[in-house]
């Protein structure tokens, strides 16, 4: 697991909003790549503070939920927030949506 100062590095070293949002989507929910490039805005449930991993993509078929941090929760809802995201739209490639 990579120290608190190597993470600060990382997220000061992202230079768009997408980078970051990928850095802190490993970092504070621990999620696998490929949970994080099929993660859609509809998985966030930021009223109970978790976000839904769905079974096809997930490394154990226990996944399910995993909780968010109130940081990221907070960025992930501004990050949703200023690209005008939908919950059918894919979190990473917002032009994509779920059919």
């Amino acid at each position: 697991m990579p120290k608190i100062e190597q993470i600060s590095l990382m997220l000061r070293a992202c230079g768009t909003d997408k980078e970051r949002i990928i850095v802190e989507s490993l970092f504070y929910c621990g999620l696998r790549n490929q949970e994080l490039v099929m993660l859609m805005v509809g998985d966030f449930d930021f009223e109970l503070n978790k976000v839904y991993i769905r079974k096809e993509t997930a490394k154990y078929e226990s996944r399910g939920f995993v909780p968010l941090d109130p940081v990221y929760a907070s960025h992930a809802r501004n990050y949703i927030s200023h690209y005008e995201l939908d919950e059918n739209n894919y979190l990473l490639n917002y032009s994509a949506k779920r059919k």
